[in-house]
């Protein structure tokens, strides 16, 4: 069901993503600014043919290698559930649909289209999959800090008190905490031979099985002597 949710969800992010790339391309000429949320955020044609802050520009290739690689690897870790919490999922398929999204731009276009501007600061034009991205990356921020380390915590302790009973039996063995030496050796082959006593008590007599099977023996014997 979580599976199902999450392949729903990335599958809507990535086409509101290529919807809107493609209207504002068709509508919003090179260049022109149109206001989206006045004083806030304003729509802007960008042609980016780098990655975030316009690093490695240029090296379209390179780019569509490197997407590729990481978009695969995500994709092994949804697919074996490697992370089965629900928020580490959704962050995983947020990641994965912003990386195709932008993936589609540069082996379409040889570059990736952006539109929105921020007013408030001077911040990099951005998309609807750099957006997919950002919360995918901080979502999976907050699993790991918050909520993987509290399973591994979990985990020990689960294999620590496995432990403690096989300490238990091993300590049996052993000689009270101070003693050492001859005293220490002492202390173990007593306790040695205390477990050697009781494991000879439940055993079944050995002579029980001799003692079957001496009858026999002798009637073979007699049997033998009395034939020519």
């Amino acid at each position: 069901m979580l599976a199902l949710l999450c392949l729903c969800l990335g599958a809507i992010a990535l086409a509101a993503d290529q919807a809107f790339k493609f209207h504002i391309v068709s509508t919003l000429p090179l260049g022109e600014v149109r206001p989206l949320l006045p004083g806030l955020i304003q729509l802007e044609t960008v042609h980016n043919y780098g990655a975030a802050w316009s690093s490695f520009s240029g090296q379209r290739w390179f780019l569509i290698g490197l997407t590729a690689a990481i978009m695969i690897l995500v994709a092994v870790l949804l697919v074996r559930r490697v992370v089965q919490h629900p928020l580490g999922y959704v962050a995983l398929t947020l990641i994965l649909s912003g990386g195709i999204g932008n993936l589609i731009d540069r082996i379409r276009l040889g570059y990736v289209v952006d539109m929105f501007s921020l007013q408030l600061f001077s911040f990099p034009v951005f998309n609807i999959a750099d957006i997919c991205i950002t919360c995918g990356c901080g979502l999976g921020l907050l699993y790991y800090f918050l909520l993987h380390e509290e399973k591994e915590a979990r985990e020990a302790a689960n294999e620590t008190a496995g432990a403690e009973p096989e300490l238990a039996e091993v300590s049996e063995f052993l000689p009270p905490a101070g003693e050492g030496g001859f005293a220490a050796q002492s202390r173990m082959r007593e306790n040695a031979a205390d477990a050697q006593d009781a494991e000879d008590l439940t055993a079944p007599p050995p002579g029980d099985a001799a003692d079957a099977s001496a009858p026999a023996t002798r009637e073979e014997q007699s049997d033998g002597t009395a034939d020519p």
